[in-house]
C-alpha cells in the first residue's frame, strides 16, 4: 500500500527529527500525480521547519512536466534545481530520484535516467529538523502533492565512492534499479532512513517513524523485495 495525498486539503507526512544534515545526499521515491501543479509539487523534503530557505527538496517543477532537485538558498542569493530531461506522465507510476553532492552541485532523474543537472552555488546545510513527504514542510508550508507516493529513502552517499564524480557514478546505478522495482532495501549502504508506505508509516532503518496529517491508504507500485524479506 502506498499513501494518497489530496492536495486541496494540505495533506502530508513529516517527521520532527534530522534525518541527514551533511552532503552528499542521495534521495529517491515512486510516486504517482493526477493532476499537474503549477505551484510545483514536493515528493520529498528535508530542512529547517522555523525558516523558509533551508531545504533540499525532490519534486515537480513549477512550469512544465519536469521534475527537479532543489537547493533553496542557505543564505545564497536564490534557489538551485536540476531538472530532469523528460516530462512525468499523470496517472502513472514512475520512479524520482536526487543527488545533492555539495553546495554547487545536483542532479534530477526520472524512471532511472533523463539525467539533469545544475551547479549554481548555494549555502552550506544548517539547522535540518524536519523531514516531510508529499509537501514542503517549512515555515510556510506548501507545494502539496495531489497524488500517490511510495517507497521513500534517503541515502548519505559519503562511502559510495573515493570521490563525488564517482559517488555520482556508482549511485546512479542503483536509481536504475530502483526504476526497474528494486526496493531501497537493496542498497543498503549509506542508507538513513526507508519509508516503504505499506500500510505503516515507519522507518525500517532508523527509527524515523513519519505522522500524518491527512492523507490514506493506496495500492502500491510493483516492487522486487530482497530475498527472504516479508
Amino acid at each position: 500500500m502506498s499513501r494518497l495525498f489530496d492536495d486541496a486539503s494540505n495533506e502530508y507526512l513529516y517527521v520532527n527529527q534530522a534525518v541527514i544534515t551533511a552532503y552528499p545526499i542521495g534521495m529517491a521515491c515512486w510516486y504517482k500525480l493526477d493532476a499537474h501543479h503549477t505551484s510545483g509539487a514536493t515528493f520529498m523534503w528535508c530542512g529547517d521547519k522555523d525558516v523558509a530557505d533551508y531545504f533540499i527538496a525532490l519534486g515537480s517543477l513549477t512550469a512544465g512536466n519536469l521534475l527537479r532537485a532543489a537547493s533553496n538558498k542557505y543564505g545564497a542569493a536564490a534557489v538551485k534545481y536540476a531538472v530532469t530531461s523528460t516530462n512525468y506522465t499523470l496517472n502513472t507510476w514512475e520512479h524520482a530520484a536526487a543527488i545533492f553532492l555539495g553546495v554547487s552541485e545536483r542532479h534530477a532523474y526520472i524512471n532511472g535516467g533523463n539525467k539533469g543537472s545544475d551547479t549554481g552555488t548555494v549555502g552550506a546545510m544548517a539547522n535540518h529538523d524536519r523531514v516531510g513527504i508529499g509537501s514542503s514542510r517549512d515555515s510556510s508550508p506548501g507545494a502539496y502533492v495531489s497524488g500517490e507516493i511510495a517507497e521513500a529513502a534517503i541515502w548519505d552517499l559519503t562511502n559510495w565512492g573515493v570521490n563525488d564524480a564517482t559517488r555520482e557514478t556508482n549511485f546512479e546505478k542503483a536509481i536504475a534499479s530502483m526504476a526497474k522495482g528494486y526496493t531501497p532495501a537493496h542498497f543498503p549502504l549509506g542508507l538513513k532512513a526507508y519509508w516503504p508506505l505499506v500500510r505503516s508509516l515507519n522507518d525500517k532503518v532508523g527509527g524515523y517513524n513519519l505522522t500524518a496529517s491527512g492523507t490514506i491508504v493506496s495500492a502500491h507500485p510493483r516492487v522486487i523485495m530482497p530475498h527472504g524479506a516479508l
